[in-house]
C-alpha cells in the first residue's frame, strides 16, 4: 500500500476545492494551520491567512457536507510552570540583590549581633572590696573615701575638703 503525498494548497485553492465539493475532511489547529483529505483520497495542507478574518468559512464547511475536527492545543503541567520560571527568577535576582546591598549599608544581622561594645550600668558599680583585696594602698584610700562619705561633719570641723 502506497501512501499518497502530500499536496499544500494556498487558501484560495482550499476554498475552491471545498465549493468543488472535492473536500472529505478538514482538521484545523489553534495556529490555522489545515490538513485533511479529498474526495479522491489524497491528502492535503493549507493555511488560514491571519490578516483576513474568516468568520463564514464554518458555514462554507458546513453547507458542502466537510467533516470537520478541531485540534486543541494540548498543554502539559510542567510547561506551564517552566513559563513562570524566567519571572520567578526575575523576582528571586531582585531579592537577592536587596538583601545584599542592605547587609552591605548595614553590616546585616551579623554585624548587630557580633558587635563587641560593651554597655555600663551607671548605678550599679563592679568594681568591689574583694577586686582590690591584694592593693593595701589602694584599699587605705578608698577607706578613707568611705569614711568621709560616712561622716562628713567630723572632716568638715577639721576644714577638710572631700575628695
Amino acid at each position: 500500500m502506497t501512501s499518497n503525498p502530500t499536496k499544500n494548497f494556498s487558501y484560495s485553492k482550499f476554498l475552491s476545492q471545498v465549493t468543488a465539493g472535492d473536500v472529505r475532511t478538514v482538521s484545523v489547529n489553534p495556529s490555522g494551520a489545515i490538513a485533511g483529505t479529498l474526495k479522491g483520497g489524497d491528502n492535503y495542507t493549507t493555511q488560514i491567512p491571519t490578516a483576513i478574518p474568516q468568520n463564514q468559512l464554518a458555514s462554507t464547511l458546513k453547507a458542502h457536507k466537510v467533516d470537520v475536527t478541531g485540534v486543541g492545543q494540548r498543554s502539559s503541567l510542567l510547561a506551564d510552570l517552566l513559563s513562570f520560571l524566567p519571572l520567578l527568577l526575575f523576582i528571586g535576582f531582585f531579592i537577592w540583590m536587596g538583601r545584599r546591598g542592605a547587609r552591605q549599608l548595614s553590616g546585616g544581622l551579623m554585624g548587630i549581633r557580633g558587635s563587641k561594645a560593651k554597655v555600663y550600668d551607671e548605678e550599679r558599680p563592679t568594681t568591689r572590696f574583694s577586686d582590690i583585696a591584694g592593693y593595701e594602698g589602694a584599699k587605705r584610700e578608698v577607706a578613707e573615701v568611705v569614711d568621709f562619705l560616712s561622716h562628713p561633719e567630723r572632716y568638715a570641723r577639721a576644714g577638710a575638703i572631700g575628695p
